[in-house]
């Protein structure tokens, strides 16, 4: 028994809060008592007990269970070894050696140049067109002054700082909404 001697009202507390913490719980009321204190006999019945089921009972009926579906998980690929087991050594034969079977080498002291047909000097670029002026002399040729334009502004007007020079008018924004009708609660 979990507790014995209680009302109506603190059972079914009791029930509803062991119910939801998902244990099932049987309650039993105790056999009346019987007090002799005066002449007349009092009979007081024992408020109902609570029980605990015994250890390996199924407390959950078949609608109460949760049913969890095992994936189908592919586990051929996972091997296990033991940690005290010696690690073997998996690394990949070096290349073989490259093939030079077909290269030959000049002896030591030898020209490898010997042979070869030079490159001809090529000719000096010919400078007799070009003439070096004067120090100080303009190298530029004489242009003529182009006179900057001057536009005419006499009908252009500033505005005073701050002025709205935006010719659009602006609408107004719309009005609040109404909301004298909410109120909040505490």
């Amino acid at each position: 028994a979990l507790k014995k001697g209680l009302d109506k009202n603190t059972v079914l507390k009791f029930q509803a809060a062991l119910k939801k913490a998902g244990a099932k719980i049987y309650i039993k009321q105790a056999q009346a008592a019987v007090q002799q204190s005066t002449p007349t006999t009092e009979t007081t019945a024992r408020p109902a007990a609570i029980d605990i089921l015994p250890v390996g009972s199924d407390v959950l009926t078949e609608a109460e269970r949760s049913h969890i579906e095992v994936p189908d998980i592919d586990t051929s690929n996972i091997h296990m070894t033991s940690a005290f087991a010696v690690p073997v050594d998996d690394k990949p034969a070096p290349p073989p050696a490259p093939d030079t079977s077909h290269i030959s080498a000049a002896k030591e002291g030898t020209d490898l140049r010997e042979g070869q047909v030079k490159a001809a000097v090529p000719a000096a670029p010919d400078t007799t067109h070009i003439i070096l002026g004067e120090v100080g002399e303009d190298l530029l040729p004489a242009h003529e002054e182009i006179p900057l334009p001057e536009p005419d502004t006499s009908h252009i007007d500033l505005a005073e700082v701050g002025a709205d020079i935006d010719p659009v008018t602006k609408k107004a924004p719309p009005p609040a909404p109404d909301t004298s009708h909410i109120q909040l609660s505490p």
